[in-house]
């Protein structure tokens, strides 16, 4: 009869890699694939304890327990063996975050003025990393809302990918899990903290929105970070037009985009905004145009009264006939 004395349960990343004192072996040639470990015994007591220590470095950070069994074999036979199956939990403890950033943070635009850029670029990237010990996923979901004007699409997609030390991997359409679904109308986006004059664009309505799904490898160090790299661009003179549309005095756009990421059964968010802020050109009244002009020769009539009351075009037709006279005196001599 066989009994496991594991002690306690793993953490991933505080004692995944133990040192190795078994005096066991593992079968050769197998040790990507092991799955047994041969221990030979010898001639044993009434009551035998062997230590077994396992180097779990390259265990897959998904797996959440190990089984233990036990074949006893005495010259080539199996005895009759009771001992019962253990199975080993391994917990995982980490400390996962994501933030976003939006560049540029704010666009200017100012109506009626022709720009050179049919397009503006809109680049959003979100970070995640893990202060740890154990490993984190980099699974993350990546939504922006589309503006639709006149049934024309203001936002189109140049890009959304992850990298990941050096590797870029494709981010690719997929529905959200009713579990984002359901919490992200408890959302408090940052619309909320916005005055009367902004109008908010986020996904708060997932039907009027783009879901990206970017699934990559493993955090395993905090000093290592994932980047999510969202870029679109935007139609400027559509936008023009939507801006003209919003409701009185609402001259500020925010634009925000959303990332998701899942550590277990916890679900962390993070937002970032682009602020768009429209500039109008006032056309000048009519009646200031006239009213400018009536003051304008009010005033050069005034100049004129002026000059001729001091005789100032008297003096300079004076002047010029004196030079006259000089110069005809100059050549007669």
């Amino acid at each position: 009869m066989t009994t496991f004395d594991t002690g306690d349960e793993i953490v991933w990343g505080l004692n995944k890699a133990l040192s190795d004192e078994r005096k066991c072996t593992y079968e050769a040639d197998t040790a990507e694939n092991l799955t047994y470990v041969i221990c030979p015994f010898g001639s044993l007591p009434n009551i035998t304890y062997k230590e077994i220590h396992f180097d779990l470095t390259k265990i897959n950070p998904g797996t959440t327990d190990i089984e233990f069994s036990s074949d006893l074999i005495c010259l080539g036979e199996a005895l009759k063996d009771e001992g019962e199956k253990y199975h080993l939990h391994i917990t995982k403890e980490n400390s996962p975050y994501i933030q976003g950033k939006s560049d540029p943070e704010v666009f200017e635009y100012t109506a009626g003025i022709a720009r050179e850029d049919e397009y503006m670029t809109l680049h959003h990237v979100f970070t995640l990393g893990n202060f740890g010990p154990s490993p984190v996923n980099t699974k993350v979901y990546l939504l922006f809302p589309q503006l639709i004007i006149n049934n024309t699409a203001l936002v189109q997609l140049v890009e959304v990918k992850e990298t990941l030390e050096g590797t870029e991997t494709s981010c690719y359409p997929e529905d959200l899990p009713d579990i984002i679904v359901d919490s992200i109308e408890n959302v408090t986006l940052e619309h909320n903290l916005y005055d009367d004059n902004t109008v908010a664009t986020n996904c708060s309505d997932i039907k009027n929105c783009f879901t990206f799904l970017c699934r990559g490898d493993y955090l395993y160090s905090p000093t290592v970070t994932a980047k999510y790299s969202l870029k679109v661009k935007i139609n400027t003179t559509f936008l023009e037009q939507y801006l003209l549309t919003l409701p009185d005095k609402k001259r500020i756009l925010a634009y925000t985009s959303s990332a998701f990421h899942s550590n277990a059964t916890l679900w962390m968010e993070s937002h970032t905004t682009l602020l768009v802020t429209l500039h109008e050109v006032q056309p000048v009244p009519i009646w200031l145009c006239i009213a400018s002009g009536h003051v304008g020769f009010l005033i050069l009539g005034k100049l004129i009264y002026i000059l001729y009351k001091f005789k100032f075009f008297q003096r300079r037709y004076q002047q010029q006939m004196d030079t006259v006279r000089l110069m005809d005196h100059i050549f007669e001599m």
